[in-house]
């Protein structure tokens, strides 16, 4: 301390231990330390079990009259508690004892220290509840169940409030107690109605967490399935699109009830075994046809409910609607042709889903340009027993058994040229018609041997008998016995005579 005296300046030294005991004599006049047996001891006069030096430091000393008060901000929590190591400090962990709302969410301490949102004070437990087993208590926790809603709209941080100003509802933040679209729930059971899907969950879908099993959507399909699958539970949504409708997940224009085909709770269909349940996959056959109305197509021809070859299956579930062979995606994009019916383009009463199936040209009705039409070397007999026509529209598009392939070398007639083997093409004059000579039942074209005379048609065709003389001397392969002679040409022939 300086003095100035005599306008000098000089130092006065004042022991140490007087000041100290100036300073408890001066804390001792406001009550708040005392002396005993030679030590100081701090006084807790308002009897809330804190000192009260570390009341002043927390700002809750208060004067313990008319009577003493143990919970300062009246949340019901007393204040030993609050600052449970009773140091003077809100530490990490310890709620505000100057605060009846730490954390700023809108429910009390008391309430939160209890787990119980309609808790009247009275009596507490020692320890906070800690709902969701985290690193913070529920009074500090702005989501105690951990269910992604928070318990309510605000928060502090320090002693400083702060209000939800961030959304991902298209222009609020969803919590549990305000109760803006649904009833409130329990900020601390992350199921409040018990339905097995946890409120957060509930209320992206926009399914009303507060009501346990219900079809919000009225599509026979339970809330809890469409949300476990992935599929839309309710008529409301936060950012609805143009045309949506809740009750068609993919919108496809194919409800989920229809699309779930098996009966809820058990997992939806996946047709295709794509991983993507039928409800969200906008292919659910993957036939290359997304499922609902196809464009240029009539509905009752498209990719939905219609079963166009009435084999059990919908369009929709069916790679080949029409059971012609052909996968409709491929019919429709690659070979032009109708996925739900019968097309033929080149008039010759094959369809062209038939003709693609077994190599034959569409677009040409003689594939082999032999001369014979396509249908006549398919079929078997005329009216054919092999080939069917399904929708009775004049045009064969099933084959019963197979297309004939009469020298069994792996091609149908339709594309071999020489359809019998022979070796006379069915393009020569005498192999190109519908006749019998032999009436064997057999067309020419058919029948190696057309006269049976026992002499293949190519040899009798082909084969100079006679080289030394002029021209080609051979037998007649529509003639048994080319010179009349009442004797067959193979037997003369066997015999060395001539049969020509």
């Amino acid at each position: 301390m300086f003095l100035n005296k005599s306008k000098k300046l000089r130092e006065i030294k004042i022991p140490t231990r007087q000041i100290i005991g100036g300073f408890v004599t001066l804390l001792m006049a406001f009550g708040l330390v005392s002396l005993s047996y030679g030590a100081y001891q701090t006084l807790d006069r308002n009897g809330n079990g804190i000192p009260d030096d570390k009341d002043m430091m927390l700002r809750i000393w208060n004067p313990p009259y008319p009577a003493p008060v143990t919970d300062f901000d009246g949340d019901g929590v007393p204040d030993s508690l609050e600052d449970a190591n009773k140091n003077g400090i809100v530490d990490y962990g310890e709620t505000d004892p100057w605060n009846p709302d730490t954390d700023g969410d809108g429910i009390g301490d008391g309430a939160e220290w209890m787990s119980d949102i309609t808790w009247v004070p009275g009596v507490v437990s020692g320890v906070c509840g800690n709902t969701d087993g985290d690193a913070l208590i529920n009074a500090l926790d702005i989501d105690s169940d951990d269910d992604k809603l928070l318990d309510g709209p605000n928060f502090t941080v320090g002693r400083v409030p702060y209000a939800m100003s961030f959304n991902n509802f298209g222009g609020f933040y969803m919590d549990e107690t305000s109760g803006m679209l649904f009833l409130p729930t329990d900020p601390y059971n992350d199921d409040t109605d018990g339905d097995g899907i946890r409120d957060g969950a509930e209320m992206v879908y926009m399914s009303d967490p507060s009501v346990g099993f219900q079809d919000t959507d009225a599509d026979n399909v339970p809330d809890i399935d469409e949300i476990t699958y992935g599929t839309l539970p309710s008529g409301l949504s936060p950012m609805p699109a143009p045309g949506y409708n809740p009750m068609d997940s993919d919108n496809d224009g194919i409800n989920d009830d229809i699309e779930w085909v098996t009966v809820p709770p058990l997992a939806p269909d996946d047709a295709d075994g794509d991983g993507m349940p039928n409800a969200l996959d906008l292919d659910s056959d993957n036939d290359g046809i997304l499922d609902g109305i196809t464009p240029g197509l009539p509905a009752t021809a498209s990719e939905n409910t219609v079963d166009t070859d009435l084999d059990g299956i919908p369009n929709y579930l069916d790679m080949d609607s029409d059971n012609d062979g052909l996968a409709d995606g491929m019919e429709l994009y690659f070979f032009n042709t109708d996925p739900y019916g019968d097309t033929d383009a080149d008039g010759d009463f094959l369809s062209d889903e038939l003709e693609y199936q077994f190599g034959l040209n569409p677009l040409q009705a003689d594939t082999d340009n032999d001369g014979i039409d396509d249908l006549t070397e398919a079929a078997d007999a005329i009216p054919p027993t092999n080939l069917a026509d399904s929708d009775g529209d004049g045009i064969y598009d099933q084959v019963l058994t197979t297309l004939v392939d009469t020298d069994g070398d792996g091609l149908p007639d339709a594309r071999d040229e020489d359809s019998d083997n022979d070796g006379l093409a069915d393009s020569h004059p005498k192999e190109n018609t519908v006749s019998d000579i032999d009436g064997d039942g057999i067309f020419n074209w058919r029948d190696p041997d057309s006269d049976g005379d026992g002499l293949s048609d190519g040899w009798e065709e082909n084969n100079d008998l006679d080289l030394a003389t002029g021209g080609i001397q051979r037998t007649d392969m529509e003639n048994a016995d080319t010179d009349g002679d009442l004797l067959s040409d193979s037997l003369e022939l066997a015999w060395g005579l001539n049969p020509y």
